[in-house]
Protein backbone atom coordinates (compact mmCIF):
# COMPACT_ATOMS: atom_id res chain seq x y z
CA UNK A 1 0.00 0.00 0.00
CA UNK A 2 1.37 3.29 -1.18
CA UNK A 3 2.23 6.19 1.50
CA UNK A 4 -0.15 8.26 0.71
CA UNK A 5 -3.24 5.48 0.56
CA UNK A 6 -2.02 4.53 3.72
CA UNK A 7 -2.37 8.04 4.93
CA UNK A 8 -5.48 8.28 3.60
CA UNK A 9 -6.98 5.84 5.25
CA UNK A 10 -5.64 6.70 8.47
CA UNK A 11 -7.50 10.13 7.97
CA UNK A 12 -10.43 8.55 7.66
CA UNK A 13 -10.06 6.15 10.10
CA UNK A 14 -9.79 8.62 12.51
CA UNK A 15 -12.91 10.00 11.55
CA UNK A 16 -14.96 7.22 12.60
CA UNK A 17 -13.88 7.28 15.76
CA UNK A 18 -14.85 9.71 18.44
CA UNK A 19 -14.55 9.98 22.52
CA UNK A 20 -11.49 8.49 23.99
CA UNK A 21 -10.77 6.10 21.48
CA UNK A 22 -10.00 8.69 18.95
CA UNK A 23 -8.01 10.65 21.96
CA UNK A 24 -5.84 7.46 22.31
CA UNK A 25 -5.57 6.60 18.79
CA UNK A 26 -4.29 10.05 18.00
CA UNK A 27 -1.65 9.72 20.53
CA UNK A 28 -0.20 6.91 18.85
CA UNK A 29 2.72 6.84 16.77
CA UNK A 30 1.86 7.26 13.56
CA UNK A 31 3.48 3.56 12.60
CA UNK A 32 0.64 2.17 14.71
CA UNK A 33 -2.03 4.05 12.85
CA UNK A 34 -0.92 3.01 9.83
CA UNK A 35 -0.78 -0.38 11.08
CA UNK A 36 -4.33 -0.18 12.33
CA UNK A 37 -5.28 1.61 9.59
CA UNK A 38 -3.78 -1.29 6.86
CA UNK A 39 -5.62 -4.05 9.11
CA UNK A 40 -8.76 -2.71 8.75
CA UNK A 41 -8.34 -1.53 5.05
CA UNK A 42 -6.84 -4.90 3.80
CA UNK A 43 -10.69 -6.48 4.77
CA UNK A 44 -12.87 -7.21 1.70
CA UNK A 45 -16.51 -7.38 3.11
CA UNK A 46 -17.75 -4.18 5.22
CA UNK A 47 -19.19 -6.16 8.26
CA UNK A 48 -15.51 -7.59 8.39
CA UNK A 49 -14.11 -3.55 8.46
CA UNK A 50 -16.72 -2.92 11.07
CA UNK A 51 -15.87 -6.06 13.58
CA UNK A 52 -12.15 -4.81 13.09
CA UNK A 53 -12.61 -1.08 13.66
CA UNK A 54 -14.90 -2.52 16.75
CA UNK A 55 -11.76 -4.52 17.99
CA UNK A 56 -9.36 -1.87 17.19
CA UNK A 57 -11.62 0.71 19.92
CA UNK A 58 -11.66 -2.09 22.34
CA UNK A 59 -7.35 -2.47 22.06
CA UNK A 60 -7.33 1.15 22.48
CA UNK A 61 -9.54 1.58 25.47
CA UNK A 62 -7.69 -0.93 27.92
CA UNK A 63 -5.75 0.11 30.73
Amino acid sequence: MSDSILNQAVLELQGMLDGPAKEHFTKLPSSHQQEWACYISEAKKDETKLRRIEKMKVALLKP
